[in-house]
């Protein structure tokens, strides 16, 4: 159901962000101009010292008083295969969050904005075998160890605008979660820094 809300809420942004006119909002609700865009972000961070990446999905409705409220989905890249606690072959740690953020923009210049913002959300972490070690095992055993956790993520970023409205961003921030409760694994695992870049169409 989230899945399906998301998708209807980025195709609503991307159809009025295409029907736009010149003047510097998409619409209004009586005497209020309403923005909004959609992001697509990269982040650089560590899981048990070890590099890894984490892609975010922005999408978001900017009001004239220079704040948004936006939904956020992000999904973890570790390419490691990992054996701590099978003998019958190698796993693979994912993850992923969704949730709910405000955003506070700051403008320095016509072409760039400093912005503030602070995402409220959910989120799952599994151990899952390798595809060459799946053949002899049904769905249910496919997976080593799973749980969810809470997420809130603060990141400040500053962005340029590239023409139109394309903007480009340089972020950092921190992910905080609650503990996750999976064997063998440090309950603070995907607490940690990360910082990235991030592209932006629309109104901002």
């Amino acid at each position: 159901m989230k899945t399906k809300l998301f998708l209807i809420f980025v195709l609503v942004i991307a159809g009025l962000s295409f029907g736009q006119t010149k003047d510097n909002y998409l619409f209004k609700i009586g005497e209020t101009e309403l923005g909004g865009y959609l992001g697509l972000n990269g982040k650089y961070s560590t899981i048990n010292s070890d590099p890894a990446g984490w892609v975010d999905v922005r999408a978001a409705i900017t009001f004239k008083s220079n704040w948004a409220v936006g939904f956020g989905a992000s999904g973890l890249y570790y390419d490691k295969k990992l054996s701590k606690f099978v003998t019958d072959g190698t796993y693979h740690l994912n993850g992923g969050y969704a949730g709910f953020y405000v955003e506070k923009f700051i403008d320095v210049s016509d072409d760039i904005k400093i912005s503030v913002s602070l995402l409220l959300g959910n989120g799952f972490v599994n151990y899952i075998y390798d595809r060459e070690y799946r053949k002899e095992k049904t769905w249910t055993e496919e997976k080593i160890d799973e749980t969810t956790f809470t997420v809130w993520e603060p990141m400040v970023e500053i962005q340029y605008n590239l023409g139109s409205n394309l903007w480009l961003g340089l972020n950092g921030g921190f992910r905080n979660t609650s503990p996750i409760e999976m064997i063998q694994t440090d309950e603070n695992v995907f607490n940690n820094f990360n910082a990235g870049f991030t592209f932006k169409w629309g109104i901002l």
